[in-house]
């Protein structure tokens, strides 16, 4: 789940997640708040990330600045999970955090193919 709460938050605005650039704020009204979340481009372009600050963001008025909506995040990952329990057994799914999950995949070979194969049509549900 790259730059998760980043993307996330690209996508409720209908923008290309891996395109945007993005930074989710702790509290967008405190210059030293923290950059919870850099899209992808934001991190490439402007070298911001997950522990930069709020004043550390250029002035760049292609930079959407949005705050935290951890409840989203939260809905968004139980359905990650849904979807990834079409593929495997939910004791297979290793949740470590919102945005982070290990799946085990021993044994499926001869329903979905080799491990790269499964991650490849994990992937394209999204």
């Amino acid at each position: 789940m790259r730059s998760f709460y980043a993307s996330v938050e690209a996508v409720k605005l209908g923008l290309d997640p891996m395109e945007t650039l993005l930074a989710v704020v702790g509290d967008p009204n405190r210059s030293g708040s923290i950059v919870l979340a850099a899209s992808p481009e934001l991190k490439r372009k402007h070298g911001i990330s997950n522990v930069s600050r709020f004043y550390e963001l250029p002035d760049d008025p292609d930079i959407h600045i949005v705050p935290a909506h951890m409840a989203d995040y939260l809905h968004v990952s139980m359905e990650i999970t849904k979807l990834i329990n079409q593929f495997v057994p939910i004791e297979a799914i290793h949740q470590y955090s919102v945005d982070e999950v290990w799946v085990t995949i021993n044994g499926l070979e001869r329903l979905f193919g080799n491990r790269w194969e499964v991650a490849q049509k994990i992937k394209r549900i999204f």
